[in-house]
């Protein structure tokens, strides 16, 4: 049985980030053997803003694309000592759509994203010079400076990830029901279980 693995990569804890792509693939692979009996090739799909506004990589995807050249597909053997294949892609376009790629997915918008609270540190240097004040003021929109209409979108702006939920949600529906009528298709005790993969290999990680 192959399987996809579904990868909000920006939400992925370090600890794990920091083994690599591959070191990541061969964990979740190592977990999935415990889970599902006879796994057969994976499908790792790494979803994030990875297309600027002129359509191209950015810098972080670039890195991704070449990691994943080098050092994918990787082929082992499984359980049932035949080769398995794990593959990995940036999730470029939907699944069930591959022609159709969704570029612009790493977006510059003006001002701040949220608006701050305040902690006064108490080994603050001089808390009468102390920019807090003004950061915080900046966040909910107006200057620090009294009768300025200077706003923060005219100074600051961030970058944000758009339609990632969107495809992973997409994506996480299309292959469970690729799952189900795969199911049907199995044995009795497969057709009346649920989904092997479903909240594992086929869910969000």
């Amino acid at each position: 049985m192959d399987a996809h693995v579904l990868v909000d990569h920006d939400n992925v804890p370090a600890q794990f980030t920091k083994v690599g792509l591959a070191g990541l693939a061969m964990r979740v692979v190592s977990l999935l053997d415990g889970l599902i009996k006879d796994l057969g090739d994976l499908h790792f799909r790494l979803y994030g803003g990875w297309y600027d506004a002129s359509g191209g990589l950015t810098r972080v995807g670039t890195r991704i694309a070449q990691e994943i050249g080098r050092d994918f597909p990787i082929t082992k053997l499984n359980q049932s000592h035949q080769i398995r294949r794990v593959a990995c892609e940036i999730a470029s376009a939907l699944i069930d759509s591959p022609q159709d790629l969704l570029p612009f997915t790493f977006r510059k918008r003006p001002g701040i994203r949220s608006r701050l609270s305040r902690v006064r540190p108490p080994n603050c240097i001089d808390q009468t010079k102390c920019s807090i004040d003004a950061v915080v003021a900046w966040s909910r929109g107006v200057c620090p400076e009294s009768g300025c209409t200077v706003t923060p979108e005219n100074v600051f702006g961030f970058y944000e990830q758009k339609l990632v939920d969107t495809m992973l949600c997409c994506d996480v529906d299309l292959t469970g029901e690729i799952c189900t009528k795969w199911n049907e298709r199995e044995s009795t005790w497969r057709k009346h279980g649920s989904c092997p993969s479903r909240g594992t290999s086929q869910s969000k990680s």
